[in-house]
C-alpha cells in the first residue's frame, strides 16, 4: 500500500554521545532491543528532546530518514518519503529495508545497518547487471567509490578522536 504521510521523513533520529566521548547514547525496544539512536514521528518531538539531551551535555544530531522497516512485523507501506529518489537509490532502499525485514539481530545497530548496506549494495549491483544496464552500473559503482572514501574519511577522524580524547589534555583543549 501506499502512504503520503505529507512530510519530508518518515522519522527524525535523535542520536546523542556524552562530550568528549564516541559512545551513543542507547534506548531499550520491545522486540528490536538496544539502538543507538531514539526515533520521532513528529519533527518538533525530536528537536525538543535534542535539547533536553543538550541540557544534560550531550552532543546531539537530529536527523530525518525517509524509509524504515517493521520487520515483517507489518506489511511497511510504499512511503512519499522515498518516492523522489532516482532508480538506483529506490532499489538500494528496498534491498536494504528487506533485509532488514530478513535478517535482525537484537541490539546490534551497527551490525544491522552494515549489513543491511553490504546486501543492499550487492542486490543493487545484481539488478543493475540483470537490467543490463552497464551506464547505470557504472554511475553506481562511482558512488560506491566515493562512500567508500568519505568512510575512510570518517573512521580516520573517529580514530584521531579517539587518541585525542583518551589523551592527559584538559577537557577545554580537547
Amino acid at each position: 500500500k501506499y502512504a503520503d504521510l505529507g512530510r519530508e521523513h518518515v522519522i527524525w533520529n535523535v542520536i546523542a554521545a556524552p562530550e568528549l566521548s564516541l559512545e551513543s547514547k542507547s534506548y531499550w525496544y520491545p522486540i528490536v532491543g538496544t539502538l543507538e539512536y531514539r526515533g520521532f514521528f513528529k519533527e518538533t518531538a525530536a528537536y525538543e528532546f535534542a535539547d533536553v539531551l543538550s541540557e544534560k551535555g550531550y552532543d546531539v544530531f537530529v536527523g530525518g530518514v525517509d524509509a524504515y522497516s517493521t520487520l515483517g512485523w507489518f506489511a511497511d507501506p510504499v512511503l512519499n518519503t522515498f518516492m523522489r529518489y532516482d532508480d538506483i537509490d529506490l532499489a538500494e532502499l528496498v534491498f536494504h529495508e528487506l533485509t532488514h525485514q530478513r535478517f535482525f539481530v537484537s541490539g546490534e545497530t551497527a551490525f544491522n545497518e552494515a549489513m543491511a548496506t553490504a546486501v543492499s549494495e550487492e542486490g543493487t549491483r545484481r539488478w543493475l547487471i540483470q537490467m543490463s544496464n552497464s551506464e547505470s552500473m557504472g554511475e553506481y559503482e562511482h558512488r560506491l567509490r566515493r562512500r567508500a572514501q568519505v568512510y575512510r574519511e570518517i573512521a580516520a577522524t573517529r580514530s584521531e578522536l579517539e587518541v585525542l580524547y583518551a589523551s592527559d589534555l584538559l577537557d577545554e583543549a580537547k
